[in-house]
């Protein structure tokens, strides 16, 4: 995983990224799963807006 963050102006800022190494496609419930977090994601990242309270979200 890459884990990154800043702060600026006492703002914190964070991403991550998991990466799956391994040689091949992933398949099955694996796949399944990498989706599911992904689709989970994007969800969250579209829930956001600025004022927003953060419980409203999770």
């Amino acid at each position: 995983m890459i884990d990154l963050a800043c702060h600026i102006d006492g703002f914190i800022a964070a991403v991550a990224h998991t990466h799956v190494l391994q040689e091949g496609p992933v398949t099955g419930r694996a796949a399944d799963v990498i989706a599911a977090a992904n689709t989970a994601a994007e969800v969250a990242l579209r829930l956001v807006r600025p004022g927003k309270k953060i419980v409203l979200m999770s």
